[in-house]
């Protein structure tokens, strides 16, 4: 065990980055650079947004280094090779890190990674996490290779993911066992990076099952040809972004984003139509000889809630949804203000 102040070097660009760069920043080590992603221009007003990494960066006076192509160049990771540090801590950084620096300090390099390693490795494993309904996933700290999440693991820890956990509450689950985790790891890094394990090969299915992509809005898009439960968990893993959306029926440039939902399958809903006396429905025979040319529509509707028939004759029920440019309501509040835009046998195809 060391017990010293290490130097370290945070390379992080997502608002989780930001969760583990401030306990370092309440520890004995001294935080000399922050390595963090371009500014980006956002919102209506066009403003210049800073990383979260980067605005707690500048508020405690640390230098930023921020480059508008990729590290690996050698004319951007030069820059950093000229800085004096112990170690180099990376989380959600958003770039891959060429191997001259990840082995220039004395220490290395150590990532944070939020996944059963050695699956889930690449940019979206929380949300992946979810997406598949997986009850359990891992908080990692894995010592940095050249290649993506595949380096020795140093800490792991198991974490049990609830019924309904969104990707929200499990990053805030994520970051508020791993700060301490983190400083604990740097404390005593000679330890761990003795007793450093392998990723398992055993467990390595194909690459494609192993590695999670980046988010693109598409991933959001509403496909009512897929099971209600697993729109149900699309949009718990992509809340906020991008969502689970659908095409608006009267504008089809504009999309509704869905904003609370849950899965029901076809027993639970027969038994809400025989128990429900405010359920409006389509033709009640009808609902017992469903056809795959009813998928997507709005089969029922009550003042609190509406439901599309999806695959195997599951339904979602939506209790809350979004119109462009306005702020989230429920459903009775769309009813009272667009009484004809979510209809029976609206379909959200």
């Amino acid at each position: 065990m060391n017990n010293k102040a290490l130097k370290v070097l945070f390379a992080g660009t997502a608002d989780f980055s930001a969760t583990f760069l401030e306990p370092i920043l309440n520890s004995q080590h001294q935080v000399i650079g922050v390595v963090t992603q371009p500014d980006k221009v956002s919102g209506r007003g066009k403003k210049v947004q800073m990383t979260k990494v980067k605005e707690l960066a500048v508020a405690h006076n640390i230098p930023v280094y921020q480059f508008t192509s990729s590290l690996r160049h050698p004319e951007n990771y030069q820059e950093l090779l000229k800085l004096d540090f112990d170690i180099m801590v990376v989380v959600a950084f958003g770039d891959i890190l060429p191997l001259e620096l990840i082995d220039y300090p004395k220490y290395k390099s150590i990532n944070v990674h939020p996944s059963l390693l050695p699956f889930g490795r690449g940019a979206s494993p929380v949300q992946n996490t979810i997406a598949q309904g997986d009850n359990t996933t891992a908080f990692c700290i894995i010592k940095m290779d050249e290649t993506l999440d595949t380096g020795d693991i140093l800490y792991r820890e198991e974490v049990q993911v609830d019924a309904k956990e969104t990707s929200l509450t499990l990053f805030n689950k994520l970051s508020a066992m791993g700060g301490p985790i983190l400083n604990k790891v740097l404390d005593n890094i000679e330890y761990y990076l003795a007793q450093a394990k392998p990723q398992d090969p055993l467990n390595v299915p194909e690459p494609k099952k192993t590695y999670t992509r980046k988010i693109k809005k598409e991933y959001g898009r509403f496909n009512p040809e897929l099971e209600a439960i697993v729109l149900e968990r699309k949009l718990r893993a992509y809340t906020p972004w991008p969502g689970l959306f659908f095409t608006h029926p009267e504008q089809p440039e504009q999309d509704i984003k869905i904003i609370e939902a849950q899965a029901l399958d076809f027993t639970s809903f027969n038994n809400l139509v025989q128990s429900n006396p405010k359920l409006e429905f389509l033709d009640y025979k009808a609902l017992q000889d469903l056809t795959t040319d009813e998928i997507g529509k709005i089969i029922a509707s009550t003042d609190k809630a509406i439901y599309v028939l999806c695959a195997d004759n599951s339904l979602l029920e939506i209790s809350s949804i979004q119109l462009p440019g306005k702020k989230p309501m429920d459903i009775k509040s769309l009813k009272n203000g667009y009484p004809k835009l979510l209809t029976l046998g609206v379909n959200l195809k």
